[in-house]
């Protein structure tokens, strides 16, 4: 049996998280990218997917998972991170942009990375406002709280989905109820795809 109060302690608790995830990663703009501590970050992640277990209520949830990758902290303004992954045919370039709002990929930072993943996450539905681009290669995935509510752990399944992109490249929507969009228009691969072109991209 659940100890009184135990569920109102474990909300206090998961509240300071947007405390103590608000530390403002150094030399940041609001419009420039961030080279993405692949290791530290992903440790960072696995704490926070622990401790999101059970929610589905994004309050500071955007700032809390821009910590944890290194961006700048806050649910407001985008923010991005660029990483690299060593594959057997070469280094090749991804970016990753957490907000409350779609990208627009003219205007993605991002937009030199070899892969673009945007994930954006809002309390309430939104008038999707994602605008495609024929030259940036940019997968933008949407969550809305009203169908977050229906889940288990959804949080947690996101940061999951957020750790095996820093690990393989691929963002697998580990919820079910991500919409995805695709830039250019019409393109219908996956990033699944794409990685596996790279793999076999051999000495280009």
């Amino acid at each position: 049996m659940e100890r009184r109060g135990y569920k109102k302690e474990k909300v206090r608790i998961l509240n300071l998280l947007s405390r103590t995830y608000s530390t403002k990663a150094s030399q940041i703009s609001d419009e420039a990218k961030v080279r993405i501590n692949l290791k530290s970050a992903i440790e960072r992640l696995k704490k926070l997917s622990s401790d999101y277990m059970g929610y589905s209520n994004p309050k500071n949830f955007i700032g809390n998972v821009r910590y944890a990758l290194g961006l700048k902290s806050g649910d407001t303004a985008s923010s991005y991170g660029e990483f690299y992954i060593h594959f057997p045919n070469g280094v090749k370039s991804f970016s990753i942009r957490i907000s409350n709002h779609n990208a627009v990929a003219d205007t993605y930072h991002g937009r030199d990375s070899d892969f673009n993943l945007s994930i954006s996450i809002s309390l309430r539905n939104k008038k999707p406002n994602f605008k495609s681009n024929d030259d940036v290669v940019l997968d933008d995935v949407a969550y809305r709280g009203e169908m977050l509510d229906t889940l288990q752990n959804p949080l947690s399944d996101i940061i999951d989905g957020v750790i095996g992109y820093l690990q393989t490249g691929v963002y697998e929507d580990k919820t079910g109820v991500g919409i995805l969009r695709k830039s250019p228009p019409g393109r219908q691969t996956s990033n699944q795809d794409v990685v596996d072109s790279f793999k076999a991209d051999v000495g280009n």
